[in-house]
């Protein structure tokens, strides 16, 4: 398991967090399957643990799994409430599940704990587009941008947007 490990100054200083680096390097590996193991071993030892909640959540989404997601998010959120990551990460979830509506209060909720949360703008962008309010989508996508500037998709969906109003 060591070869896994991040070569780090500092080394974990629980299992639950050793469990959690080891997931993370698994994840971007390109090994999910082995992501998720190590997170179900971490949770089995700590479930409240909102870090291994968090990324359980995010793998699951990707996973295209949302109904399990939004249990891991929903926890993480309540373990950590003013971590803007994890609403915004719950609330990519929750449209997943269609509850669009849920998920602009979670991101509004993560612009309220961090305004400079480029991710919650750019969804927001993206929900907007999506429902065809094309104006309120350029608006985020532009504040988006504003903070992270290499945001290609918003780049991309703010175009979009842009000719969709007759701005070009």
């Amino acid at each position: 398991l060591l070869c896994f490990l991040p070569r780090a100054p500092i080394l974990p200083d629980s299992l639950t967090e050793s469990w959690a680096l080891i997931a993370e390097a698994a994840w971007h590996g390109g090994k999910p399957e082995l992501a998720m193991k190590c997170l179900g071993a971490g949770l089995a030892s700590e479930p409240d643990n909102a870090h291994m909640n968090h990324l359980m959540g995010v793998l699951l989404t990707e996973a295209q799994r949302p109904n399990d997601a939004v249990i891991f998010l929903a926890r993480a959120a309540d373990k950590a409430p003013r971590n803007a990551r994890t609403r915004v990460d719950w609330a990519i979830a929750l449209v997943g599940l269609g509850q669009e509506q849920k998920a602009v209060s979670e991101l509004h909720q993560a612009l309220a704990l961090d305004s400079n949360c480029a991710s919650a703008h750019y969804n927001l962008g993206v929900i907007a587009q999506q429902r065809g309010a094309f104006t309120d989508a350029i608006k985020h996508y532009t504040q988006a941008l504003g903070l992270s500037p290499a945001l290609v998709s918003a780049h991309l969906n703010l175009g979009v947007c842009r000719h969709r109003t007759g701005e070009y």
